[in-house]
């Protein structure tokens, strides 16, 4: 199927890929490498191949729906060709498979600042909107962890947007970012401190 694939035959590519799928229904690897195919041949006008791709990266998710990262991998090729809400919807269905852990909302809120901050298109009711919502899963994120560093490093970057649709509370935002990412940075020194502590104490121990 590779082989095939790498001759620009996409029915021989399919084809084999099939047929392997057929020897072994049971493995994700192999769904993943027909839904490679198909968007490798993707042309959204001449040969459009997205839903083909979408849904043999969803064969996964109803093999193991424990796991995030077989949602995450359907929210990542959506958000590669441009269908936020797709997107945002997949990686919802991830964070609720362990709704306890905050890994699931910072996600979330890290795909909401890269479509304020990247995106001209965006009004700024727009903008204000997916602010709020990043900053909302941020919170949820901090709750299950206080000290979850990356979760402060995009509060702080969320804020900062904020400042920039909310210009009368531009000083204040501001100054409450500068407090996250100080928190962030004082809590990253302290785990490098106590990472080398334990380093110099299990080399202490072997002499």
């Amino acid at each position: 199927g590779i082989h095939r694939d790498h001759l620009d035959d996409l029915e021989g590519a399919e084809h084999y890929f099939n047929r392997l799928i057929a020897l072994d229904p049971e493995s994700p690897e192999l769904y993943y490498g027909l839904a490679d195919v198909y968007e490798r041949f993707h042309d959204p006008d001449l040969n459009p191949l997205l839903d083909k791709a979408i849904a043999a990266y969803a064969v996964p998710v109803e093999m193991n729906p424990d796991d995030p990262i077989a949602y995450r991998q359907v929210a990542n090729l959506y958000n590669k060709y441009g269908h936020f809400e797709d997107t945002m919807a997949w990686l919802e269905r991830a964070r609720d498979v362990n709704p306890g852990e905050p890994e699931g909302y910072y996600l979330i809120a890290t795909y909401y600042w890269d479509k304020v901050y990247r995106d001209p298109d965006l009004n700024e009711r727009q903008r204000r909107e997916f602010i709020d919502l990043g900053l909302a899963q941020l919170d949820l994120a901090l709750e299950r962890n206080d000290e979850y560093v990356d979760a402060l490093v995009y509060k702080n970057l969320l804020l900062r947007e904020l400042a920039k649709v909310s210009p009368r509370n531009g000083a204040a935002l501001i100054a409450e970012a500068d407090e996250y990412r100080s928190r962030a940075i004082a809590i990253r020194d302290r785990m490098a401190e106590q990472a080398a502590a334990a380093v110099a104490a299990a080399a202490e121990q072997q002499r």
